[in-house]
């Protein structure tokens, strides 16, 4: 089986990776699109805003309205958004019932979990904590059926605040770091979610007594909001004024009453420019503490009045007994003890035990100072029993929160420990690479060493064999020149020997002529003509010629045609090496007419005078 060329491979992974992108690219454009909610609730058949249209007096019609006219996937957020529509001053039954009617007419898992966690936490503001709480767990489940983890974050933080209000603030602690956690895996979530995890925190801490850590927290809060304020201003600035709220109440408890009273003021100040109304009345319990502690009973108990005012249309329980337990502690420090045994009295129905013990010692020393030592016996009595109790619950949760605090040592010791163990493999990983990569630089460098030095050597190798090439080349052109110059020479000897031997034969023919002429008295012309080359002399002196250089005549003859006869012979004579002289006495003319003959031989030749006509016909 032939295997694909690489080209083809190129190719096909080129052809994959183009599908793969445009399968990409074809999902993403197809892939269905979020509801569009603004697009749904500001359309025409509305007049441009869906909640304007529904009826603001009928709450029953609004929510039939939901149901009737917004579709499935929208009608969690309609509800969503009509519930937080209600104005700050809505009662908690409105709230309620608003929340009633979600539940019955519009059923899914989300809309439940959204009523279940809002429902918990109106139970709390109204102490009602065990249905809170149930409500709450109810919510939790359902948002981890729907895939909801932040919501279900959510319910167990409103958990927390329900059992820090009862008392339990190990297991509030314990709690709302889990949620803490929860919340860190999310960074890009709202805002609100976490600056109130770290409110809550440092109320908790404050519970359990430890004030500087609650101040750690809402210090934490405070840089989490001026982070971000700069970004959003207007948005931010109720959580500015509750994180303000909140490091004075720390710093109260710290006994540094100036500086509680700065971040009060500051907190006020904040309010007054942005107009925020948002729970006043625990605004005017801070300054009323605040002053108190300073000894200014007459401005704490201004500060109380606004307090009861503004909780008078929330019907926040909680809030409402904390009032009455400072009304009292205010009109005992002016010295009103018939008002302050009213307030305290109010303050019997809290379940909070050292509140109790606190209000039971206050009524034994009003009852001391009217005179009547049998009620301020039974006063006291009943605070030191609270006390007891209070003691005891204390301790108890004391230990449950050295236990908390000992857990929480030993998760971070353990987080402490798996981060240095993090960090020692990270180092070992990281020296075990670096060694790595130097291995395979010094074995890549020692490659390319070996890789130089193999190619040097093959290169001298080379370089060798070209030089061996070049001397042999060098030594056979020696030896064919040196071929060529004995061609050469024995072709000028052959020429020699024939120019030796017509001399010979032209010398024995005048000794013979001589020898005549003496004899028979020959005349001096005949004599002459003897010594000149015959036509047969010259047929046999060119059949010689031709055996020793063959094809030069013919050469000659076609490189120049329009030689004559005594042209052609005056050139042989010069190709073998005749002198004029000789020239003349070969041919009976005489020396004059040979060089006449020779310049008539230069020009049909197309010679120049700088040209040796002799050198040019040894060359020919």
């Amino acid at each position: 089986m032939k295997l694909p060329s690489f080209r083809t491979l190129q190719v096909i992974m080129i052809g994959l990776l183009f599908l793969l992108i445009f399968s990409y690219y074809f999902r993403s454009c197809w892939k269905p699109s979020p509801p569009n909610l603004e697009g749904f609730f500001e359309s025409s058949q509305f007049g441009g805003d869906f909640f304007a249209y529904l009826p603001a007096h009928n709450l029953d019609s609004a929510v039939f309205l939901i149901k009737k006219l917004v579709p499935g996937t929208l009608q969690t957020w309609a509800c969503q958004r009509l519930y937080y529509n209600l104005t700050e001053e809505a009662s908690i039954d409105l709230r309620l019932r608003h929340l009633s009617l979600f539940e019955q007419n519009i059923i899914n898992d989300s809309l439940k979990a959204f009523v279940q966690v809002v429902r918990g936490e109106l139970f709390i503001e109204m102490a009602r904590f065990e249905e809170a709480l149930q409500c709450l767990d109810t919510c939790t489940a359902l948002s981890y059926k729907i895939n909801h983890p932040i919501q279900a974050a959510d319910a167990k933080r409103f958990k927390a605040r329900a059992i820090l209000l009862q008392g339990r603030y190990p297991q509030a602690i314990q709690l709302l770091l889990e949620v803490f956690e929860v919340y860190q895996q999310f960074p890009g979530r709202d805002l609100d979610q976490r600056f109130n995890i770290r409110i809550d925190l440092g109320n908790a801490y404050r519970e359990a007594k430890d004030f500087k850590e609650a101040l750690k927290w809402h210090q934490d809060a405070l840089h989490l909001i001026l982070n971000v304020r700069g970004k959003k201003t207007n948005l931010f600035n109720g959580f500015l004024t509750i994180t303000t709220e909140k490091l004075a109440e720390d710093y109260l408890n710290l006994n540094m009453p100036d500086s509680a009273l700065y971040f009060a003021n500051q907190s006020l100040s904040t309010r007054n420019q942005y107009n925020i109304t948002y729970d006043q009345t625990a605004s005017e319990l801070l300054f009323s503490k605040i002053y108190l502690e300073k000894g200014d009973c007459n401005l704490s108990l201004v500060h109380l009045r606004k307090a009861e005012q503004a909780n008078v249309q929330k019907g926040n329980m909680i809030k409402k007994i904390k009032i009455y337990s400072a009304l009292g502690e205010s009109y005992l420090c002016l010295g009103q003890l018939d008002s302050s045994q009213y307030f305290l009295k109010k303050c019997l129905t809290s379940r909070d035990t050292g509140l109790l013990a606190s209000v039971h010692e206050q009524l034994g020393n009003i009852a001391m100072k009217k005179g009547d030592l049998a009620l301020a016996l039974k006063e006291m009595t009943r605070s030191r029993q609270f006390h007891d109790a209070s003691f005891n619950v204390e301790k108890s949760k004391l230990l449950a929160y050295q236990n908390v605090r000992i857990a929480l040592a030993q998760k971070e010791l353990q987080i402490a420990s798996i981060e240095k163990q993090r960090k020692q493999t990270l180092l070992i990983s990281f020296l075990t690479l670096t060694g790595l990569v130097l291995a395979t630089g010094v074995a890549f460098l020692l490659l390319i060493s070996q890789r130089r030095k193999q190619f040097i050597y093959k290169q001298e190798r080379e370089l060798f064999e070209m030089r061996e090439k070049l001397q042999q080349r060098a030594l056979e052109q020696s030896q064919q020149e040196l071929m060529a110059q004995q061609a050469q020479l024995h072709h000028s000897t052959l020429l020699l020997e024939l120019k030796n031997q017509l001399i010979d034969e032209l010398e024995s023919r005048l000794s013979k002529a001589s020898d005549a002429m003496e004899t028979t008295g020959m005349a001096e012309k005949d004599l002459r003509r003897m010594r000149i080359l015959t036509d047969a002399d010259w047929q046999h002196f060119l059949e010689r010629f031709e055996q020793i250089t063959p094809g030069f005549v013919f050469r000659l003859k076609a490189a120049f045609p329009t030689l004559t006869l005594a042209e052609t012979r005056l050139f042989l004579l010069v190709k073998l090496y005749f002198d004029s002289r000789e020239i003349s006495d070969a041919t009976g003319i005489s020396q004059e007419s040979v060089w006449r003959g020779r310049h008539r031989l230069r020009k049909k030749l197309g010679l120049s005078e700088a040209i040796n006509l002799d050198e040019y016909i040894q060359s020919f």
